[in-house]
């Protein structure tokens, strides 16, 4: 009698096989679920940014990744700035028209008619005079919204969004008594 190669091999090292090569496969169908979601997240990340870790407090404004109060209370500029960091945040710094309009129209619509309430923001020339920086980040402004003539050459050393020229940004003394915007980053 005559015997086939295959039956010298037994029965069980064929399925063994056939598993063997089915973990294999399903493994590398894992993979590369996996690789699909690590780029996926890679992604999306680089493309929107991570998930703020925590939310704005109460009463603040969400923007963005940034947070923003709009001060009850009013303060000369050296107090609105320790309120704010009091509060976890450091007196609102504008970078771009976008969130200057956002907050622009935040406090218009809080005061409605009300012209003469004015908002302290970061921007000071205190540390060098003529050069306005971010009092929080040091950094100069790369976006400004100055009124007319304004900064002007004077003794007025703090930046805000004065009420009485539809919240364009002046410099005034930094005594005077204004409300403050205060800003939070969330990441």
């Amino acid at each position: 009698m005559l015997l086939s190669v295959t039956d010298n091999i037994p029965r069980f090292t064929y399925h063994r096989r056939y598993k063997c090569v089915n973990d294999i496969l399903t493994r590398y169908k894992n993979m590369k679920v996996a690789l699909v979601l690590i780029i996926f997240k890679t992604v999306t990340t680089l493309l929107i940014g991570n998930k703020p870790d925590k939310a704005c407090h109460h009463g603040w404004l969400p923007w963005r990744r940034t947070c923003f109060m709009l001060s009850v209370g009013v303060e000369n500029w050296s107090n609105a700035e320790l309120r704010c960091r009091a509060l976890g945040g450091y007196l609102a710094e504008i970078y771009d028209a976008e969130t200057n309009s956002f907050l622009r129209n935040h406090l218009k619509a809080l005061h409605f008619n009300n012209h003469t309430v004015s908002y302290w923001i970061g921007l000071t020339d205190i540390a060098n005079v003529n050069t306005w920086e971010w009092s929080h980040s040091r950094s100069l402004p790369n976006f400004t919204d100055w009124h007319p003539l304004q900064p002007g050459n004077n003794n007025q050393h703090c930046g805000s969004l004065l009420g009485f020229y539809g919240l364009d940004w002046h410099n005034q003394h930094c005594d005077t008594i204004n409300h403050f915007v205060c800003q939070e980053n969330l990441y």
